[in-house]
């Protein structure tokens, strides 16, 4: 199997891609350039392990929540890769699931898991998972001052970067993201309806 992977909903672009059990990663070092360097990253990546796109067998990409635009230039270019090829598979996750399933941290039948990103302000995405890395809860948008109070009742706290909590660090990127998609391809469950998960209205405030 060949797995592309880009990651463009956390301030910056990667791409990741799985060929015959070797992986292969390109970031760009400007963080808000996803739309213009995304596909010049994709190709080199494909060029470097002598592929073409007709020899990609899944496309995967975060979805949110995260930034407005990364997420829908992300979302674009799997969509667009989609429509000219029409045996790719797309598979779109999460980034609180990229990082409850990148954790390293082994956790027991009965322990609970938060998974935390940064919003806009002094807002946070949380999500809580269970032993299995499944999800337990919906994606909700709290305060600062709620998640203080929520986080106390979970043993184990996995963020990308919050330096107000005490917090097992994950990285999201195009590695992580493939690390996921490998999982969800080996199942079968690939979904090829990538919707954006927009979980908060956008940070737009007129004159």
């Amino acid at each position: 199997m060949n797995i592309l992977a880009f990651e463009t909903s956390i301030g910056g672009c990667s791409v990741a891609l799985l060929s015959e059990n070797k992986t292969s990663y390109v970031e760009s070092e400007n963080q808000m350039m996803q739309s213009e360097e995304l596909i010049i990253m994709v190709n080199r990546i494909l060029k470097d392990n002598n592929l073409t796109y007709q020899d990609l067998s899944a496309v995967s990409c975060s979805i949110g929540p995260g930034s407005f635009t990364g997420i829908r230039v992300g979302i674009a270019a799997a969509r667009g890769m989609k429509k000219a090829l029409k045996n790719v598979k797309l598979i779109g996750v999460s980034t609180l699931e990229i990082l409850a399933h990148n954790s390293s941290i082994e956790t027991t039948k009965e322990q609970r898991t938060l998974a935390i990103l940064k919003a806009y302000g002094d807002e946070f995405y949380i999500q809580e998972f269970d032993s299995n890395k499944k999800a337990a809860s919906d994606i909700q948008v709290v305060s600062e001052s709620t998640l203080l109070e929520e986080y106390k009742k979970y043993d184990m706290v996995l963020s990308h970067k919050t330096e107000s909590l005490p917090t097992s660090l994950v990285d999201i990127n195009a590695l992580s993201v493939l690390n996921l998609a490998k999982a969800i391809y080996k199942n079968d469950s690939c979904d090829n309806n990538l919707t954006p998960l927009y979980i908060k209205k956008p940070n737009i405030h007129k004159k």
